[in-house]
């Protein structure tokens, strides 16, 4: 889909559209302001501001793995229990699916299910769709989890377990871990937003 070239180039421009989008997630959700923001994007210009973020212990990597699922209404599944169904394979280009960090998993009727560790990424999931004629549906991962996968992907050592079934959606074998997991994220998010409702009125009462 791109040489390593066109791979470079397009990188600052698609982590530039994607921070706008999650700067304005965390500040319509009160966790940060935008002073905040402007200040650590100074400090890191072109990099993705959510990976800048829990580099810099500004948030953990479960609350904003919390406010994307919450927002974006997407399921997480650990990246390193995927199988990648041999007709997706040569789907999306190793180029590709490395500048993006996402991987394609499964594919169902007129559905690409993919892999992602930056959900934000919009153009990813535009250009997904025209090249394949697919339609993408998202599921959130780590970055961690996700160079896991592409490595694992690429060196020809996938292992033979599919947590998601044919329609595309997580398998009902991991219902209950999923359901933990929108539980815990929920609760990640709500505490948050105490904790943000706290300090503000600590400051109007100054």
């Amino acid at each position: 889909m791109s040489d390593d070239r066109t791979t470079e180039s397009c990188r600052p421009a698609n982590a530039t559209r994607a921070s706008r989008r999650l700067a304005r997630l965390l500040v319509d959700s009160g966790i940060l302001t935008e002073e905040n923001i402007a200040e650590v994007q100074a400090e890191h210009p072109g990099e993705y501001l959510g990976d800048v973020l829990v580099r810099e212990g500004v948030l953990l990597q479960d609350y904003l793995n919390g406010l994307l699922i919450r927002i974006l209404r997407i399921p997480y599944l650990p990246a390193d229990c995927c199988n990648i169904e041999p007709e997706v394979r040569g789907l999306l280009s190793e180029s590709f699916c490395r500048q993006h960090r996402l991987m394609p998993v499964s594919k169902a009727r007129d559905f690409l299910t993919v892999v992602c560790a930056n959900p934000l990424d919009e153009e990813a999931l535009a250009d997904i769709e025209q090249n394949t004629g697919l339609k993408a549906r998202r599921l959130l991962c780590t970055p961690e989890q996700m160079e896991g996968l592409i490595e694992k992907a690429y060196s020809g050592t996938q292992e033979e377990h599919f947590p998601v079934d044919m329609d595309g959606q997580a398998s009902n074998v991991e219902s209950d871990e999923d359901q933990s997991q929108e539980n815990g994220a929920d609760a990640l998010v709500e505490t948050l937003e105490a904790a943000n409702d706290g300090e503000a009125k600590n400051r109007d009462a100054e």
